[in-house]
């Protein structure tokens, strides 16, 4: 193929991909109308982050920590911080849409890193694919800042199988692996893996993601120290889940929820499915000529993705947020073990009609629709500056008196009730805590322990 007839191509394979993304997005507008039209500071992001940032300068909401979850939010604070210099009616719109493009990256990523790699149709379908993939669309996850770290752990896996094997957009994956390893454990775990491959490729490229991970694994292990001194984390992520009936049900489930969707995968009838599924796969493994060193990358992701549910979910219920990053890792061993295939592409085109098709199959529109108790960020504003409103009201609002809320004359952090158990009577205080007093405090401890 001649250089110009090269380029030609590369442009029209563009347009088509982001004519998808536009197409995507208009119908994500229709279907949220009210999220994406309005903005919400969605629970904790309100409650807590954007309270916070409201009587504390840059760079204390730039390093602010939420101490009941045990990890450093990166890119809340800084998706929060930066709505310091906005209008208070646009703020929400602001984490909302900034949210939303977070929630793209894994099928940016896997478009642009695979060109001249795949078939143009099979990348753009399956690029496509990891738009509307059910795991991907729970509705608790869509377009807040406090969920985006599930898809920057996608992203990262992403980055993991296919980045840095060229400079042409190196900057951007390094930019996006720092914001996604100083966001959450999804991705910082994965750093490990990131020094496996440096080890095998020798690939120079992978030298500042070490770094990376190196860095971000110092602040979260510090942060988690001294949440887990203070009893500042949920008890419930202390309960014993390392039985066997409990990692079945989460190997059952994350199958599942891409095979059947969101509305369905819970059925305890249709598990023999999963199980069916898990055989052909395995069979698949057996007789398939594939790449087994990023397959084994994707199962070593899967197994990391399993252990830090067993220490690091909430309860026992796998579901919403907690089903998001490893049945989409399942989803990825899939794609890695038929991209390189003579697979039929129209087998793959049905997949994405079908996944389009679970977009209107959920378990609840709680998240995503107003209904009766739709109170409009701009209309709040507008009645707290007339004196009709004490406090802001934070998604979700609930069907009785909402506790996510910010006082409008005198903004504090404002846990819910369950998370003021955990944080004590002084919890304004105990909450309002930056990195800076993390490290000091985890110094002091340890000269104080010699």
């Amino acid at each position: 193929m001649k250089i110009q007839d090269k380029i030609n191509k590369n442009i029209k394979d563009n347009l088509l991909y982001f004519l998808g993304i536009f197409t995507y997005v208009v119908f994500l507008y229709f279907q949220n109308y009210e999220v994406l039209h309005y903005g919400r500071y969605f629970a904790e992001e309100g409650s807590i982050f954007w309270s916070y940032s409201l009587t504390n300068n840059f760079f204390d909401t730039l390093f602010f920590v939420d101490v009941m979850t045990g990890y450093y939010s990166f890119n809340t604070n800084v998706q929060i911080v930066l709505t310091k210099f906005l209008n208070i009616r646009y703020g929400p719109l602001f984490t909302t849409w900034t949210s939303l493009f977070i929630s793209f990256l894994p099928s940016i990523l896997y478009f642009s890193l695979n060109k001249n790699v795949l078939n143009t149709q099979k990348r753009i379908l399956i690029s496509f694919i990891l738009l509307t993939l059910p795991s991907l669309n729970f509705l608790e996850v869509f377009a807040n800042s406090i969920n985006s770290k599930t898809y920057l752990g996608i992203a990262s896996l992403i980055l993991l199988l296919y980045g840095f094997k060229d400079s042409s957009s190196y900057f951007f994956q390094n930019f996006i692996i720092l914001i996604a390893f100083m966001s959450s454990y999804y991705s910082i775990v994965l750093a490990p893996l990131f020094f496996i491959r440096l080890l095998i490729e020798k690939n120079k490229n992978l030298i500042y993601v070490i770094f990376f991970g190196i860095l971000s694994g110092i602040i979260h292990l510090n942060v988690l120290i001294f949440s887990i001194n203070n009893k500042f984390l949920y008890d419930d992520k202390f309960i014993n889940k390392n039985s066997f009936e409990y990692i079945l049900e989460i190997l059952r489930k994350s199958i599942l929820i891409n095979l059947v969707g969101e509305k369905n995968f819970q059925t305890e009838s249709i598990g023999l499915l999963a199980y069916l599924f898990l055989l052909f796969i395995f069979l698949a493994l057996l007789f398939l000529k594939s790449n087994y060193g990023k397959i084994g990358y994707i199962i070593l992701s899967y197994l990391i993705q399993l252990f830090l549910l067993n220490f690091g979910q909430i309860g026992l219920v796998f579901n919403q947020r907690y089903a998001v990053v490893i049945s989409t890792t399942f989803f990825l061993l899939v794609i890695k073990l038929f991209e390189n295939k003579k697979f039929p592409t129209i087998f793959i085109a049905f997949y994405l009609i079908l996944c389009i098709g679970f977009l209107n199959q959920r378990q609840s529109v709680y998240f995503a629709v107003c209904d009766r108790y739709c109170y409009s960020w701009p209309q709040q504003v507008e009645d707290a500056k007339n004196g009709k409103l004490s406090e802001y009201i934070h998604w979700p609002i609930g069907e009785g008196d909402p506790y996510w809320t910010t006082d409008f004359k005198n903004p504090v952090i404002n846990p819910a009730p369950f998370q003021k158990t955990s944080l004590g009577d002084d919890y304004v205080s105990n909450a309002s805590i930056t990195l800076k007093d993390i490290f000091f405090e985890n110094i002091y401890l340890l000269i104080g322990s010699k």
